[in-house]
């Protein structure tokens, strides 16, 4: 086998793998989306999730009712949703931070809306807790 037909079969490979990546990424984004849905039912309007180089996580809530909510009450859902986070995307995740971001713009779609309240997700101290996930 010549050497060109090896890097275009180790190229295929790699490409192949970084899509499935990408695919189960997508795929547990979206559960996430659903689960804050699910969990929020008549509070939030829109969820606009983002990772960062798959160790930081960003999720902003176009949430009118929540943004209103005493900064230790936000605090308390970020760490849910950070949660859920971490058992949607399992063991093994390389996730490191996540921030979730309260909006009263229920059609957001940008990660750090203008009148965006911050909360850390403490993922850090979740993965302790669930015994280093």
């Amino acid at each position: 086998m010549n050497k060109t037909a090896i890097y275009v079969a180790a190229l295929a490979a790699l490409v192949s793998f970084v899509s499935c990546h990408e695919d189960s990424d997508m795929a547990y984004m979206q559960q996430l989306q659903d689960s804050v849905f699910a969990a929020y039912p008549e509070k939030v309007g829109s969820v606009h999730i983002k990772p960062e180089d798959r160790e930081h996580l960003i999720v902003v809530l176009g949430a009118p009712g929540m943004y209103d909510l005493p900064e230790e009450q936000r605090q308390k859902e970020a760490v849910a949703v950070g949660a859920m986070a971490l058992r949607i995307f399992g063991d093994g995740n390389l996730l490191k931070t996540g921030r979730l971001v309260f909006t009263k713009d229920v059609k957001n779609t940008v990660d750090a809306p203008a009148d965006g309240l911050v909360s850390d997700m403490k993922i850090d101290s979740l993965k302790k807790a669930f015994g280093g996930r």
